[in-house]
């Protein structure tokens, strides 16, 4: 059970697909000493940029994929953090997913429907 203590910080990206973009949210999360990203709004949708994003920047993430352009999530573990995940979900609509680590920690990450009638909904789901 290691890193009791992690640094997390939630970050609404407006899209993560530009290498510009993520090189930006990388080292605002280094300079930061971040150790769990929790990203919303990625828009990255392809495999192949999931990929290339942990080759680049030495993380290992999890992703919530949206619809093309639009929704998607990202729990990224930057390289200082030294935890394990046991257990991982996400929804089909890039909109819940979660994570619980060997500390006890459970990240949710969540990214609601922007209309109040499809909040409800959204929520109403949940029970």
């Amino acid at each position: 059970m290691a890193f009791l203590s992690p640094t997390i910080a939630s970050f609404n990206c407006h899209g993560l697909s530009r290498t510009v973009k993520q090189n930006a949210v990388i080292e605002l999360a280094r300079a930061r000493k971040v150790d769990i990203l929790v990203l919303q709004e990625t828009y990255v949708h392809r495999l192949r940029q999931i990929r290339s994003f942990d080759a680049t920047f030495g993380t290992r993430s999890y992703w919530g994929i949206g619809a093309s352009g639009s929704r998607g999530l990202a729990i990224v573990l930057m390289p200082r953090f030294t935890g394990s995940v046991l257990r991982y979900f996400r929804d089909s609509d890039g909109r819940l997913m979660s994570m619980d680590l060997d500390s006890g920690i459970r990240i949710v990450n969540v990214y609601a429907p922007n209309d109040f009638r499809s909040q409800k909904d959204f929520f109403a789901a949940f029970g």
